[in-house]
């Protein structure tokens, strides 16, 4: 994962390093606010999932008064941007020994990464999605190897190889100009090995080394602390693994002005026009017609549950 990372860095500055400065989300909304002007539009509306929740809040802080109707889903905790945000089974063995998975050496930090993207989403496709990638991992650790399916081979790819490095290298460049890491490879490993115990599956990948340990340069601009009472809508799952319910949370706290719609029972990472059913989408469709926010928060159950 370091050289991984280090070569991400490495590309992305050879090819990309007199723009790297000015790759931040708070540049971006600099960048909205240009086009809401080149429009001739007195006022801009955004809606924005996951990591764009933060985007969408750091515009309501920079123009407040130009800010119209804004929804942000799935939302992060404003205050902290960029990349620091039962029985294991397979996951035990392979922190013992790497795991042999087609032409692959899976260890205790790749296992978890697996399982994260079958484990955003119910829906039966995730779901089977998730069964195929575990009984692989579960071979393997029994056998000593097994063949990864098509899915699997592509997501092993993507992980140990750097395979579509262009998208996670433009992700990077966003969030490694959002927030300064740690620049220590070591502080990783000691961090992962300090809280293994409170997150044995996924703390690991989530404390992870990232390209932005060896970024070569900051935000061209000072941080935006995001605190502001502009009218905005919340929407967040309770089962999000992505954007956990107290990111929402905490979103809605800063803008003191919000609302936030929750959905209860339903492990989703996107919720309005994905997941949401019709209590969520009659709401965010009504507030976006109107622009007149719910008069309180709402709490929504599983659709047809």
């Amino acid at each position: 994962m370091v050289a991984l990372a280090r070569d991400v860095t490495t590309r992305c500055a050879r090819q990309h390093g007199d723009e790297l400065p000015h790759a931040s989300t708070a540049d971006t909304a600099r960048d909205m606010d240009v086009i809401r002007a080149a429009l001739g539009e007195p006022k801009l509306s955004y809606l924005g999932y996951s990591y764009g929740s933060y985007l969408g809040a750091l515009y309501t802080q920079m123009f407040p008064h130009r800010a119209d109707r804004i929804v942000l889903d799935s939302a992060i905790d404003p205050a902290r941007p960029g990349v620091r945000k039962g029985d294991n089974g397979p996951q035990r063995e392979a922190a013992r020994h790497p795991l042999r998975v087609g032409q692959y050496r899976v260890d205790d930090t790749a296992v978890p990464a697996l399982l994260l993207d079958p484990l955003s989403d119910d829906g039966e496709d995730d779901n089977a999605e998730l069964a195929a990638r575990v009984q692989v991992l579960a071979q393997a650790a029994t056998t000593g190897t097994a063949q990864p399916t098509p899915e699997l081979a592509d997501a092993l790819a993507g992980l140990l190889t750097g395979a579509n490095s262009a998208k996670q290298g433009a992700m990077a460049a966003i969030m490694c100009a959002d927030a300064a890491v740690p620049r220590d490879p070591d502080w990783y490993r000691r961090d992962i090995e300090s809280h293994r115990a409170e997150a044995l599956l996924f703390g690991p990948v989530n404390r992870n080394i990232t390209p932005c340990a060896f970024w070569p340069t900051d935000s061209a601009k000072p941080p935006v602390p995001v605190h502001n009472g502009v009218p905005a809508l919340v929407v967040a799952a309770a089962g999000d693994i992505g954007a956990i319910l107290e990111l929402g949370q905490a979103m809605h706290r800063a803008l003191t002005g919000s609302r936030m719609i929750t959905l209860e029972g339903v492990r989703t990472h996107g919720v309005y026009l994905f997941k949401g059913g019709a209590c969520v989408d009659d709401t965010v469709n009504a507030y976006l017609r109107s622009g007149t926010l719910p008069a309180r928060d709402l709490t929504c159950a599983r659709p047809n549950a």
